[in-house]
């Protein structure tokens, strides 16, 4: 049995929090959030231990989920490696490589299992994309739009939404070397970005992430010398385009589209993620995304704030 705590119970604490709380094996000791009133409803609901102190959370437990505002995570992690042996951090772990850096070796140094929220590994691109692209890939397409709120925009839109592509692109096609990129900034924050990348190995991968854009897309579209792979995120959609010549009576050539349809599970992404990571607890096979994999999307959402930022283009 994992007997874990949750920490930080805000719009994504609470999604899992419902995940969590229907997995076998696993007992949530406490609930953890500055806001007293919010986690005694909450602790009501699910009929849970509410708590403000992280300290009465680590000391019955051996797990803890991490959700709480980016610039927290460092601090909280600090804390929370001195007693929990399995640590889940949402993403990203932290927007300052050194404290990445440092990440990583608390972890080494005292033997904890680390997994980075990138929950896009567990979607349909991630579980689905991956097992198919079979022949040479010529370019990728990443899509993530979503109109938010005043208040959201204290985050700029790379550590918010363009994260999970990059991640994403450098699953599927290897390490990011070079970047180009263009931006529109709001309040000092980037709000819209689109960034053509390069990778290690001569691929090329395009990502464009809004957080003005009327319309929400989650959209993954791949280039290959043999098809068209189109992935909808949103509705976990996976359509393959391949063309083909056929000889017609007079002697020339008709070129037909087949199109074929592929389904992911229909089980919820998070849920995915979660169960992949309490085998991580339990010592079974996993596919965790690692703090070195967190890294490496650090220093490539590095390269492009450094260049969107030095614009200094406001509005």
């Amino acid at each position: 049995m994992i007997n874990l705590s949750i920490v930080g119970l805000g719009a994504m604490g609470q999604n899992h929090l419902r995940v969590l709380s229907r997995i076998k094996d696993v007992n949530i000791k406490y609930i953890v959030d500055k806001d007293l009133q919010k986690i005694k409803d909450l602790g009501k609901k699910y009929n849970l231990n509410f708590t403000t102190s992280l300290k009465k959370a680590l000391d019955c437990s051996d797990t803890i989920v991490i959700s709480t505002p980016t610039t927290s995570h460092f601090n909280i992690f600090m804390k929370c490696a001195q007693k929990a042996r399995n640590i889940f951090i949402e993403k990203p772990i932290s927007s300052k490589i050194f404290e990445i850096k440092m990440i990583k070796k608390k972890i080494e140094e005292n033997n904890i299992n680390l997994h980075c929220g990138f929950i896009e590994r567990y979607g349909v691109v991630g579980s689905v994309v991956k097992k198919i692209i079979k022949s040479k890939v010529i370019f990728s397409q990443f899509v993530r739009t979503n109109k938010t709120n005043e208040r959201a925009l204290d985050v700029d839109v790379i550590d918010d939404l363009m994260i999970h592509d990059i991640d994403l692109a450098i699953n599927l096609f290897g390490k990011i070397t070079e970047t180009k990129s263009y931006g529109y900034i709001v309040k000092n924050k980037v709000v819209h970005a689109c960034v053509i990348a390069r990778h290690e190995n001569g691929f090329h991968s395009q990502f464009l992430a809004s957080k003005v854009t009327e319309k929400k897309e989650r959209l993954v579209q791949i280039t290959t010398k043999n098809n068209f792979i189109e992935a909808n995120l949103l509705s976990k959609e996976v359509l393959i385009y391949k063309n083909s010549l056929t000889l017609n009576k007079i002697g020339g050539y008709l070129v037909s589209s087949n199109v074929k349809n592929i389904s992911s599970s229909p089980v919820e992404t998070l849920q995915l993620q979660h169960e992949d990571f309490i085998s991580m607890c339990n010592g079974k096979e996993n596919k965790s995304p690692s703090v070195h994999e967190a890294l490496e999307v650090a220093k490539v959402i590095n390269l492009i704030k450094i260049n969107l930022y030095a614009k200094k283009k406001y509005n």
